[in-house]
């Protein structure tokens, strides 16, 4: 699926990040020293996944002349391809991982770790999918739209 905008909006284009996808969830506390610390699950997959996306994203935003990091209303697509289990229990992956756990790697991706969007409270719109992915195809395919700064919905 994939957003249709009119003209007041400008779209950074498709932009694909090449990978097996990482999702941003749990946390894991340690304790043993005398303050508890906490990590992500996958801490590092998770690390270098978003850096690759906010690389690639900020690649893509730069050579479109945009000035970062966004501070402005934004709409973000992402299609999310993934890896196809030996035995699928479903035709589409309604399985782990979660979806919301995906976006909120690419959105964590693209405000901490790239600066792509100031604060993640600039997307005013996601729209998300996930699919089982070709022979050697996995990754994401992500679209950031710039949204016209007025009340009415122009787009």
């Amino acid at each position: 699926m994939t957003a249709e905008f009119g003209p007041m909006c400008t779209a950074l284009g498709r932009v694909w990040v090449a990978g097996v996808p990482v999702p941003q969830g749990s946390m894991k506390v340690f304790t043993g020293s005398s303050r508890p610390v906490m990590v992500h699950h996958k801490g590092a997959e998770l690390k270098a996944w978003r850096t690759k996306v906010a690389f690639e994203v900020t690649r893509a935003a730069q050579s479109k002349g945009w000035e970062l990091p966004l501070d402005e209303p934004v709409s973000i697509d992402v299609s999310f391809h993934l890896p196809r289990p030996t035995r699928a229990r479903f035709d589409r992956p309604a399985t782990k991982p979660d979806l919301d756990k995906l976006m909120r790697a690419i959105g964590d991706a693209l405000t901490v770790t790239g600066n792509v969007i100031k604060d993640d409270s600039r997307i005013v719109r996601w729209i998300g999918s996930k699919h089982y992915a070709g022979v050697s195809m996995e990754g994401v395919s992500i679209s950031v739209f710039r949204l016209p700064a007025v009340s009415e919905d122009v787009c």
